[in-house]
């Protein structure tokens, strides 16, 4: 990623992240690419930038279609609705065991909304070089399924100047610096990891996501000679599940918990004043919730109105409970009751 571009491109930039429609953004990247200074080490930018905006003229062209066939009456309507607590999209290569194959555009737009991503690999092929090609394409459209040595968000702010949460390679005046030579005068700057200037001029400009992944190896007793070498190296980045779809052999308590795991998540039971038992469905939320976003994400009133809670643990109940207040932080197997006034 190239550092240390001409005030015209940053300027051209300050456009795109500023255009309201698809439309302007097209424009406006189309801009930015024309002030690109065009060497090797703009290479890789100049590449992302092409396909941003390839991209952005085949939405704009099918949301033409789709308009189109609405005011006819026509027409498909693809869309899939939340439910539950957890949202997975399933990616793979051809004959890797998945009912249906989805095309990458299509693929790429389920996981950016998705919760995580179930990367299915067939064993009986390298798998590394079927992981390797998925990762390819994903990153290209600005979505990291295995997590990056910095992974970097940018909340724009309407006051408050510009800080930084994490660790950094550079001071933070240089960061500051950067993201004012951007526009950008009030941010939260968030970083998992150790990021250097780079990092964040990418996070900038590249709109990075990163999908916490699973990677399912379907088809394992009928795997190529080599996997296991292949199987040890990506368990230094990845969660493994090893299935056989085809004979049904899957732990499913196992693949819980590993989901639970990779995508941070953590369990906390519910129960209502005055009732002997908790409810046995919980709450599945992110690591590090406290009990006042639990509140809220329960009812605003519970919120408002909060007392005090009582927490126990799931092992223990109804023995041993804690009297806690708003900022307490929830483990998972926490059960909750929660007091108003």
């Amino acid at each position: 990623m190239v550092t240390n571009l001409p005030p015209e491109a940053r300027a051209k930039w300050i456009k795109v992240m500023e255009a309201k429609s698809s439309e302007e953004k097209l424009r406006a990247l189309e801009e930015f690419l024309s002030a690109i200074p065009k060497h090797k080490g703009t290479e890789n930018l100049v590449h992302w930038v092409r396909r941003r905006i390839a991209q952005l003229r085949r939405e704009i062209e099918e949301k033409k279609i789709k308009e189109r066939s609405v005011r006819s009456g026509s027409g498909l309507k693809f869309y899939i609705e939340k439910e539950g607590d957890i949202q997975l999209v399933i990616i793979g290569p051809p004959s890797s065991g998945k009912s249906s194959l989805l095309k990458n555009t299509m693929a790429i737009a389920l996981a950016r909304n998705a919760d995580g991503v179930i990367i299915q690999l067939d064993a009986t092929m390298s798998i590394k070089k079927q992981l390797e090609r998925i990762l390819s394409i994903f990153r290209l459209h600005g979505i990291h399924l295995s997590k990056p040595k910095a992974a970097i968000r940018i909340e724009r702010k309407h006051a408050g100047g510009i800080q930084i949460i994490g660790k950094l390679c550079v001071s933070p005046e240089d960061v500051k610096k950067l993201l004012q030579d951007y526009g950008i005068r009030n941010a939260l700057v968030t970083i998992e990891g150790e990021a250097s200037i780079e990092d964040i001029e990418e996070a900038i400009i590249r709109e990075y996501v990163y999908k916490p992944s699973i990677v399912m190896i379907n088809k394992i007793d009928q795997a190529f000679s080599g996997i296991d070498d292949e199987v040890r190296e990506l368990e230094k980045n990845f969660t493994i599940i090893k299935t056989s779809l085809i004979k049904c052999r899957i732990d499913y308590d196992e693949f819980l918990e590993k989901i639970m795991k990779t995508l941070d998540l953590i369990r906390i039971f519910t129960k209502e004043p005055h009732n002997v038992k908790f409810s046995d469905k919980p709450f599945i939320v992110k690591r590090g919730v406290t009990v006042g976003e639990l509140a809220r994400m329960l009812h605003s009133k519970l919120y408002k109105n909060f007392k005090y809670a009582k927490i126990w643990r799931v092992e223990t109940f109804p023995n041993y409970f804690k009297r806690v207040g708003l900022d307490y932080v929830l483990n998972d197997g926490d059960v909750i009751e929660i007091r108003t006034q």
